[in-house]
């Protein structure tokens, strides 16, 4: 995918925090809805998703996929150790 189309696409993604943000502080908006426009916003071909990704840290995307961290603190400082040429 072009870069100028991945640049489009994490705009409108932020756009969309920024905005649900603004309307939660306001309007009390459910989180729920703004879950299913993150769902639907990734549902694009592997190559644009890498690229989506690409540069995020292991919380960010937990974040952003839902995904529950499974190691305990001890464990992810360990692995972090194990591979920190991945950290840097």
């Amino acid at each position: 995918m072009a870069p100028i189309t991945i640049l489009s696409k994490v705009i409108e993604y932020c756009k969309k925090h920024i905005e649900a943000g603004a309307a939660k502080a306001e309007e009390k908006v459910e989180e729920e809805e703004l879950k299913n426009w993150d769902a639907e916003f990734v549902k694009v071909d592997q190559a644009t998703l890498f690229e989506l990704i690409l540069g995020k840290t292991p919380e960010e995307m937990r974040k952003t996929f839902n995904i529950e961290n499974d190691f305990t603190p001890e464990e992810e400082e360990e692995i972090r150790r194990e591979n920190h040429w991945a950290f840097q």
